[in-house]
């Protein structure tokens, strides 16, 4: 089978997930991630659906090893890692394909993402604003670059954070409606 390789960088994972999807829809089929790397492999348009989790630990934990393989137990197909981000696919013809079936589910799992992009947002942030008032007593144009990307990564994972903070208080809403 041919192979593709498309680079790409996603800082939203559902945003990801929808576009893996999109692909497959057309017979492109996920099959590795490096970084921005993404690999494909021609296949039948729309075989697989594919999802995108973040796991309490990092892939390689016994934990999420033993996740993984409960995952495969059931059908579904490990695909890839990053970090703690897992991918996963499940055959289409095996019926819809949903890792988070009820609310508390997906408000643990959005919880878990707020305090992922809160604490790469302040870990940016701080030191950001640190390398700033360096600069501002001692002109450095060597730490300029610096305080560039980490006011970036600040505003971009903060917004993130903020976003996912809003999601996760409309699913609270949402189950407290039906408690």
């Amino acid at each position: 089978m041919k192979r593709h390789v498309i680079y790409r960088w996603f800082f939203d994972y559902e945003k990801e997930e929808v576009w893996l999807n999109q692909m497959a829809a057309k017979g492109m089929n996920f099959i590795n991630f490096a970084l921005t790397r993404y690999l494909f492999e021609e296949g039948t348009p729309g075989e697989f659906i594919y999802r995108i989790e973040l796991l309490p630990q990092l892939v390689t934990h016994p934990e999420s090893q033993d996740y993984i393989r409960f995952m495969e137990s059931i059908g579904v197909e490990y695909v890839g890692k990053w970090g703690r981000w897992a991918y996963f696919r499940k055959k289409s013809t095996e019926g819809p394909f949903e890792i988070f079936s009820d609310i508390d589910s997906k408000i643990k799992h959005y919880k878990s993402i707020f305090t992922l992009f809160l604490i790469v947002g302040l870990g940016n942030a701080i030191p950001g604003m640190n390398l700033f008032n360096i600069m501002l007593r001692r002109p450095n144009h060597y730490i300029s670059p610096f305080i560039s990307l980490n006011f970036t990564l600040a505003v971009v994972t903060l917004g993130l954070a903020t976003r996912y903070f809003k999601k996760l208080r409309g699913l609270k809403k949402t189950k407290q409606l039906y408690e």
